[in-house]
């Protein structure tokens, strides 16, 4: 108390005034796994902190987050959250964190080098599909736009999931061979819980070939010819045939090729990445066509063609014949593949008498 002219101080009393806790920094949502549920959290909090929650910014509720730094569960919708006051601290500032309705899945995409035209297919590689729900999620398909990317996938499509706060890496993206010069773009979209999507942006960059002004010791890629063998042959139903293709050019330039086969009616007529044609056993078209395209450039193909043939019928022979009275029978070595049922001749043996072949007696 201050003294005045006449009077002493009468005495003095320390006090301490609390200092008011920062708002939180960035709290996040993870939304509610479907309409109805109360699966919602509020993230990126300081573990072991005690917060505030409230819906209208007049009654709160305490939480402390846990060792992730999350504190729930709460339906969907606004809340606001801030840190509780202390002996030595004031209440903080409120923060507004929204909570929607249904998983979220979001898409990591990987990056590819810029490459030369007329590179070298670059491996694939794996990307991440995030859950950042508290469910279980089915993934019903993941596709892409253009031409630009092949998806590969390394599990049964028919049973992927990505778990609740988990994530699912068994989807591979590869850029497609001879893609022109310049920045290509793809969607990729990711569909789950059957009506649910989520998408991100796939980018490729192909660079012109450089010339001899940019760099003179730069020889660059370029593809001269391709020729396959063989050219022409001649293939019986259900068989199969390597082909290969030789591919020149100069510079680092790209030798692999997409092979390719047209003209047939059978599902089971295919060709493969290596080139081995098959022939389906219910083929009906008599002539194909295999084709190998360069895969630096496209425009250098070449052709070869196949003539389809029956397989031969396997020879039948009789081996015995065995006779008990007026009856016969037969028995056969070999067996013709398919067959329902063998005629039967039944004829003399001939020689040649005076330049004429005559039944023998």
């Amino acid at each position: 108390v201050k003294g005045g002219d006449d009077a002493p101080i009468r005495g003095v009393t320390e006090i301490s005034i609390p200092y008011r806790t920062p708002a939180p920094s960035n709290p996040q949502a993870i939304n509610v796994s479907a309409d109805g549920k109360s699966d919602g959290k509020i993230t990126h909090l300081t573990a072991g902190t005690v917060y505030q929650v409230s819906t209208d910014q007049k009654n709160w509720a305490d939480y402390t987050a846990d060792d992730q730094g999350m504190i729930g569960d709460f339906s969907a919708g606004d809340y606001w959250v801030r840190v509780k006051a202390t002996d030595s601290s004031f209440k903080s500032q409120a923060r507004k964190v929204t909570i929607g309705v249904g998983p979220v899945i979001t898409i990591e995409l990987p990056t590819f080098d810029s490459v030369y035209f007329g590179y070298t297919t670059p491996d694939s590689k794996p990307f991440t599909i995030r859950n950042s729900s508290g469910e279980e999620v089915t993934i019903a398909g993941v596709a892409c736009t253009g031409e630009v990317f092949n998806i590969r996938i390394e599990a049964d499509p028919n049973i992927l999931t990505v778990p609740a706060h988990g994530t699912n890496t068994y989807y591979a993206l590869q850029p497609q061979p001879g893609l022109s010069p310049g920045e290509h773009t793809s969607t990729i979209t990711v569909t789950y819980n059957d009506t649910h999507t989520a998408t991100a942006t796939a980018h490729f960059t192909v660079l012109p070939q450089p010339t001899s002004e940019d760099d003179p010791s730069t020889d660059p890629p370029v593809i001269r010819s391709n020729s396959v063998s063989p050219k022409q042959l001649t293939l019986e139903k259900g068989s199969s045939r390597q082909f290969t293709a030789e591919v020149e050019g100069t510079g680092s330039y790209n030798k692999e090729v997409i092979w390719s086969v047209s003209g047939q009616t059978s599902s089971q007529t295919v060709i493969g990445e290596d080139g081995i044609l098959t022939i389906g056993k219910d083929e009906t078209a008599s002539v194909l066509t295999v084709t190998a395209a360069a895969a630096g450039d496209r425009e250098k193909s070449d052709t070869a063609i196949v003539t389809v043939v029956e397989p031969p019928i396997p020879a039948v022979e009789i081996s015995e014949v065995l006779i008990k009275g007026n009856q016969a029978k037969v028995l056969l070595s070999g067996e013709a593949e398919g067959a329902t049922g063998y005629d039967l001749v039944l004829g003399k043996a001939v020689k040649k008498v005076n330049g004429e072949l005559r039944p023998v007696d």
